[in-house]
């Protein structure tokens, strides 16, 4: 196989994986979350991608549910959903989720209460079971 036609199937397998990615990202509640890459995942979500204070649920803006406790421990110990006991839901990309997810985690965009209410509500959402801790 010669170097043009090696070129030509490399790009006809980019595209066969460009089309296969998702054009609209998960929802939060009723927010519409953007598709989140790679790159966001490493800088962080910007401050638009995140629902307004308004529209985040008052119990995990005052930090006192299990999945504020989950962000907590990823925010400053890292780790993963499994060593809580909890997964993403079948049905939901769960590329997609964790992406969103790191993204939203890392970002120096929001406050941090912001940022903590989100990620905490989208777990809830987009998790089975309830966390556990040792």
């Amino acid at each position: 196989m010669g170097k043009r036609q090696k070129l030509r199937k490399e790009v006809e397998r980019q595209r066969h994986t460009i089309a296969a990615m998702p054009t609209v990202g998960l929802k939060i509640g009723s927010h519409q979350l953007p598709v989140f890459d790679a790159l966001s995942a490493t800088w962080g979500a910007r401050g638009p991608d995140y629902p307004s204070r308004e529209a985040i649920p008052d119990q995990f803006y005052g930090g006192n549910t299990p999945y504020n406790r989950v962000f907590s421990t990823l925010f400053f110990k890292g780790g993963s959903l499994e060593q809580f006991g909890i997964r993403i839901k079948d049905g939901i990309d769960r590329a997609q989720a964790m992406m969103a997810i790191r993204s939203l985690l890392c970002s120096f965009d929001p406050k941090h209460e912001i940022k903590e209410a989100t990620v905490a509500w989208a777990l809830s959402e987009w998790c089975d079971g309830t966390p556990k801790f040792d």
